[in-house]
């Protein structure tokens, strides 16, 4: 069979796709990096980001919370829906939330739902999903999320996203 050439798609906007195309790189925590420059990372004013993921294959939620982790973030992983809310209690509520879009019983859709219900703010909303096609990326987008990151995410892509957030956050 021959195989059909797929045109480039168009990201959403302008930086969405940037830093997230590389996916030879892994989650090793880089020991270059001194202890300052990765607790500065992720702290901002106070405290440091908190950050949630919620991802149906435990290894991928693990992989990401350990990587960011060593990177200084305050990070709780789940793998539902479900878990990702029993996290949530007065003293912590996450700051940036990565959401696996496709997972079984509450998806990600769902849950980015219910972390802006309530009196806490709304987390920053970030997919992480397999699916890139443009009906996806423009779901997503209606559905308030900042970023559509495609898997496997490219860790330096991710801390560089997350630093971002950290040093803008009000």
């Amino acid at each position: 069979m021959p195989t059909k050439k797929v045109a480039n798609r168009e990201p959403l906007s302008a930086d969405m796709d940037r830093d997230n195309t590389h996916r030879d790189q892994d989650f090793r925590p880089d020991s270059r990096a001194s202890a300052q420059e990765q607790s500065e990372t992720a702290k901002s004013e106070h405290r440091p980001l908190a950050v949630l993921i919620v991802d149906d294959y435990p290894g991928a939620a693990e992989l990401i919370a350990v990587f960011l982790k060593t990177k200084g973030y305050d990070v709780r992983a789940a793998t539902s829906g479900a878990d990702a809310l029993a996290l949530l209690d007065d003293d912590w509520h996450p700051d940036v939330a990565l959401l696996d879009l496709l997972m079984p019983g509450m998806d990600g859709f769902e849950l980015a739902g219910r972390l802006s219900e309530g009196p806490k703010p709304r987390p920053i909303l970030i997919a992480i999903t397999g699916v890139g096609h443009l009906p996806a990326r423009e779901r997503t987008l209606a559905a308030g999320f900042e970023r559509h990151l495609l898997k496997p995410v490219n860790p330096s892509a991710l801390a560089k996203l997350l630093k971002y957030f950290a040093d803008n956050r009000n």
